[in-house]
């Protein structure tokens, strides 16, 4: 049984044979017609079909199924592209461990430990679901190569001085909060980022359908982990954060400066400044570590969106065993 039919901006073929699902998509009907054709008689001369599916085909259905879920999905995108320019026509038969370890080893020399685990955990969850869930190979070719160990996660936190002199680059606060220019916006920002620990892209979903001021809850329909759990995250903010935000432009979204010149802005006044080893994502770090000397794991987790309290445990509660030894001291008669 086949059916073809209009998927955005390319046709899709679609047949099932002995129970099997296999799928491929066309720039033009005619060839999604052919493709049927041909696909159903390689199944009787007992060919795989997806043996003629490459890199490139994976990763377009992998972008259009599962990244454009993700809040993180212009990175995701990015990093597959940057894949992209190294295996586009190679055949997923042909991809091999071999193959595999030959670029691990090539981003190695350009790019940070961390950067290429971030790279292959997308790459690898792509071939993972094109063997298990979409039937395309038959093998997982990353079984058996090379392993990437987990760097020790970023300690950088900001100081009093450093937050004070980095948020003069932007100006801040703003003469007008309703009238910033996207300079002054990516102030607010990464003030609002220090204040709630929440991450870029989450902060410019802000608008006045997901800040409930009386409950004083912030409410991300898109978030890291959603397409983890299915739900939205809420977030508890404080008093000074309900107070920042009401001075903003009450509008579906705050924010109007986008991602790509958001960070653009933020490299260049943080170079100006003699703040060294400073990324936007620091802000996180830092309010996550300003909040642990307050609220207890558990709490911290409500605002963090972490699952894992090992982490915030090993991470965020950074306080020197002398300084726990003053609370003691308050807290014990």
């Amino acid at each position: 049984m086949a059916s073809i039919f209009k998927d955005r901006k390319s046709w899709r073929s679609i047949i099932y044979i002995d129970g099997k699902r296999y799928s491929k998509s066309f720039k033009t009907k005619r060839e999604a017609e052919l493709w049927v054709g041909s696909a159903e008689k390689s199944i009787k001369a007992d060919e795989r079909p997806d043996s003629n599916y490459n890199v490139k085909d994976l990763f377009e259905r992998y972008i259009e199924e599962i990244t454009v879920h993700k809040a993180s999905k212009r990175e995701e995108t990015l990093r597959i592209n940057k894949f992209l320019k190294t295996f586009p026509n190679l055949k997923l038969k042909d991809v091999t461990k071999d193959e595999i370890n030959k670029w691990i080893i090539k981003r190695e020399k350009e790019v940070t430990p961390a950067t290429v685990k971030r790279e292959l955990n997308t790459i690898k969850n792509a071939f993972r679901i094109a063997n298990e869930r979409w039937d395309w190979m038959s093998r997982n070719p990353f079984k058996g190569a090379k392993q990437i160990s987990t760097p020790p996660p970023r300690d950088r936190v900001l100081t009093w001085s450093e937050i004070k002199t980095l948020l003069k680059q932007f100006n801040y606060p703003p003469k007008s909060f309703e009238n910033m220019n996207k300079t002054e916006e990516t102030g607010v920002i990464v003030m609002i980022a220090l204040r709630t620990a929440l991450r870029q892209g989450e902060i410019l979903q802000l608008g006045a359908g997901n800040v409930d001021f009386k409950k004083r809850i912030i409410t991300l329909t898109h978030h890291k982990t959603l397409h983890k759990t299915g739900k939205p995250r809420v977030v508890p903010i404080s008093l000074k954060t309900v107070k920042l935000l009401s001075k903003l432009p009450k509008r579906e979204r705050y924010f109007l400066v986008e991602s790509a010149s958001l960070d653009a802005l933020f490299r260049k006044k943080r170079d100006k400044t003699e703040i060294k080893d400073l990324h936007f994502h620091d802000t996180r770090a830092t309010a996550l570590t300003m909040l642990s000397k307050y609220l207890d794991a558990m709490d911290l987790a409500k605002v963090s969106g972490h699952k894992d309290l090992n982490i915030l445990l090993n991470t965020y509660y950074r306080e020197k065993p002398e300084d726990i030894a003053l609370k003691m001291d308050k807290r014990i008669r």
